[in-house]
């Protein structure tokens, strides 16, 4: 499935589109790391019915969703996965450890070339609205942008309220 079209569906608050997305993700595991060379994170998060937060991250590499616990990032959050048998669970963002402040972000990604348009961050900053902007350079985006075919669709960083879905077996995300 396309990135564009999962961000709509995870964005729509529409519980049962969501779940048609997140019942596709697989879940991030040390057999699956050799699979995850280049990912954006959704920004998309959920809480199980025994509140544990799960985040939903697109591998551009195969085209595939994957999630893990406690993840949650800034839509177009570029991440890689620290392959060391040690610290398996462990997330490169964007060659910077996650425990660090040195993080990069994914401002545009095309479907077309498989291009992703990541900048070096010196700031995020949150405003009252709870929009994000991203300060790269002299530029600032508040919005990640895909771009296909012709036309660029965007979706704007926000921070959105974190819905709940019960969890069971084989990792089947269920309305709760």
């Amino acid at each position: 499935m396309e990135l564009d079209e999962i961000l709509r569906k995870l964005y729509s608050r529409n519980k049962i589109e969501i779940l048609s997305v997140i019942n596709t993700a697989s879940h991030v595991s040390i057999e699956n790391y050799d699979r995850l060379a280049h990912c954006i994170h959704t920004g998309f998060c959920c809480n199980t019915h025994k509140g544990k937060l799960i985040g939903f991250i697109y591998c551009i590499t195969n085209k595939e969703l994957y999630f893990q616990g406690n993840s949650k990032r800034l839509l177009g959050t570029y991440m890689r996965p620290n392959k060391s048998a040690v610290f398996f669970n462990d997330w490169l963002v964007a060659q910077a450890s996650e425990r660090s402040n040195l993080y990069r972000h994914c401002i545009s990604y095309s479907i077309n070339e498989g291009i992703m348009n990541v900048v070096d961050l010196s700031n995020i900053i949150k405003t009252n609205d709870g929009k994000y902007i991203v300060y790269a350079g002299k530029d600032e985006w508040d919005k990640f942008t895909i771009i296909k075919g012709e036309s660029s669709i965007e979706f704007p960083i926000l921070e959105f309220p974190i819905p709940t879905f019960y969890c069971g077996g084989e990792y089947k995300f269920k309305l709760t």
